[in-house]
């Protein structure tokens, strides 16, 4: 007898997050220069970093070796809107972590952590720190020890909404805290990628597809970028419309089931052939899922729970 699936959102259709301000690829395959293919603020690389072309979480990617390795990104002032939302992500790979604090992404009027407008990175060895400024007052937010390690890809983002600070990894939303005023416009304050501009807090491991948007992004459109990316592996003949036995599910000739956990990780990938995928989901241990729909071209989602 099949477990029941209890729907507790649906979530009808493909989210696509708005343009970022910035976007850093980080695919080149030599040179200085990492290109910002939204905002025009191409990257300086300067100290000990190598261009992995193939080394990617998508296509290729930068690696920082710690000491001088930076990208020095310009001012990077977000001039749209009214200047309080923001959101920081990338996906990252450490090499170290380690008790020091390992900067990941940061726009800072000094060296010390209350200089920073914005910052992003590692601290406490395994945890992950985000920090705002907004109307004057500094904000620092910590996600839970034991976050990350080295040799996994991960993707961070920090996200400021106005009201809230909030920290995901691998879509999943570790940590949040009150903060709220608007940001301001500080031209003096450099950015900078993989270490501070001074290169004093130097990240070691690979970084790929920066981005920094002008408004803080909600968790489907976290998720998008976590999964957005993520191809339809599978080229078997898509199943018949209305036949998938998920409510709400829209009639579209899908192709694959993805399935996530709670925090992110994708365990399962399913072609999409027989139609009913109950009896594929019942599979499943107990506990909440992401399952998402698609074809490569379009995507459906919603989450479950396994009892």
């Amino acid at each position: 007898m099949l477990r029941a699936l209890l729907p507790l959102l649906m979530l009808p259709v493909l989210v696509q997050a708005q343009a970022p301000a910035h976007h850093w690829p980080l695919d080149e395959s030599s040179g200085t220069v990492a290109l910002d293919i939204q905002g025009g603020s191409h990257g300086q690389v300067q100290g000990n970093t190598f261009w992995e072309p193939l080394g990617g979480h998508f296509g290729g990617s930068l690696r920082f070796n710690g000491n001088t390795a930076r990208a020095l990104v310009g001012p990077c002032d977000l001039t749209t809107g009214p200047g309080d939302e923001l959101t920081l992500s990338c996906w990252v790979k450490p090499d170290v972590v380690s008790q020091s604090e390992r900067t990941l992404m940061v726009k800072t009027a000094g060296n010390s952590p209350s200089d920073h407008i914005w910052s992003l990175g590692i601290v406490n060895a395994t945890a992950v720190v985000f920090r705002v400024k907004a109307a004057g007052s500094s904000v620092e937010l910590q996600a839970p020890p034991a976050s990350l390690f080295s040799g996994t890809w991960y993707h961070l983002a920090g996200v400021y909404d106005g009201a809230e600070m909030r920290i995901y990894i691998n879509g999943a939303l570790v940590a949040f805290a009150p903060q709220s005023g608007v940001i301001g416009f500080h031209p003096q304050a450099p950015a900078c990628l993989a270490n501070l501009p001074n290169a004093s807090v130097p990240y070691y491991g690979w970084m790929d597809d920066v981005r920094i948007y002008d408004r803080g992004l909600d968790q489907l459109e976290i998720l998008d970028l976590v999964i957005g990316n993520v191809p339809t592996a599978l080229q078997e003949t898509p199943t018949m419309p209305g036949t998938l036995g998920l409510p709400g599910a829209p009639d579209h000739p899908w192709k694959e089931l993805l399935v996530l956990d709670v925090q992110g990780r994708s365990i399962m990938r399913h072609p999409l052939t027989t139609g009913d995928v109950r009896p594929v989901l019942s599979q499943l241990p107990a506990g909440c899922y992401l399952v998402c729909l698609q074809d490569g071209a379009a995507r459906w989602t919603t989450r479950y729970a396994v009892p």
